[in-house]
């Protein structure tokens, strides 16, 4: 029997049903494409809904290895700056994301924090960066940290001198990159971040968080010492140094 000529057997056949048989032959015949299409109309709302109601960041921050004291505690924190930024959270985003992590054993989620930062540095999303003096070190000889000296103001320079991290641009720029990758033997020589005396080209990249108590009252490291820097090609430096002034404001 050919299908129409079926449908149309079974839809007489319907005529002098009861409604409850109805009800019961439309759940044995259609109850899954209702189903798959209240499932795929609810995604697609969902997606509609995430594309316009998304809001742009107005800053976004990455603290790797460390720990809010809680949630409610870090919300008045991001709001307080918020407010002190003028940041309409109604239209703009404003995040300090702690879930990253890094050890030095290399594990699966020091890998997946390096390839984030990755994305999230060349995407120009990243604002600040904060991390333990280890992690701080590598990423600070690495280009990915913008001078202090050239956006901060003088007083500022002078308030956190006995805060700043430098990086001696001379020796980074001798640093042979094949030979770092391939040569296990080729070891380079950073000198003493605190110490830009003994530098050739000090160029200062971050600030010894133990600067702000009120950071420090919010957010915690293990090790009880991190700093934190601007990224070199962020697209949000007037609220990335107003971070700078909530955090170490007096």
């Amino acid at each position: 029997m050919a299908v129409m000529d079926e449908f149309k057997e079974q839809r007489q056949s319907l005529k002098d049903k009861s409604l409850k048989d109805k009800f019961r032959y439309f759940l044995d015949y259609y109850k899954w494409f209702v189903i798959i299409g209240i499932i795929a109309a609810a995604l697609i709302f969902t997606l509609v809904k995430d594309i316009v109601t998304a809001k742009d960041n107005a800053f976004y921050g990455v603290l790797v290895n460390a720990f809010a004291t809680s949630e409610e505690d870090s919300k008045t924190f991001l709001d307080g700056y918020s407010e002190y930024a003028g940041i309409d959270q109604s239209k703009f985003q404003v995040i300090l994301d702690t879930s990253m992590r890094m050890t030095e054993t290399g594990d699966q989620s020091t890998m997946n924090t390096t390839q984030l930062l990755m994305v999230y540095t060349a995407a120009q999303d990243l604002d600040v960066l904060s991390m333990d003096p280890t992690n701080f070190k590598r990423y600070a000889n690495n280009g990915y940290l913008m001078d202090l000296s050239t956006c901060l103001t003088p007083e500022q320079m002078t308030k956190y001198k006995d805060y700043l991290y430098y990086v001696d641009q001379a020796v980074i720029d001798s640093v042979d990159e094949t030979r770092l990758v391939n040569d296990e033997t080729y070891v380079v020589n950073y000198p003493d971040p605190s110490k830009p005396e003994d530098m050739e080209r000090p160029v200062p990249v971050g600030i010894n968080l133990k600067a702000s108590s009120k950071f420090n009252q919010t957010y915690l490291y293990l090790d009880d010492s991190a700093y934190i820097g601007i990224l070199s090609n962020t697209k949000n430096l007037d609220n990335a140094l107003k971070f700078f002034d909530y955090i170490f404001e007096d």
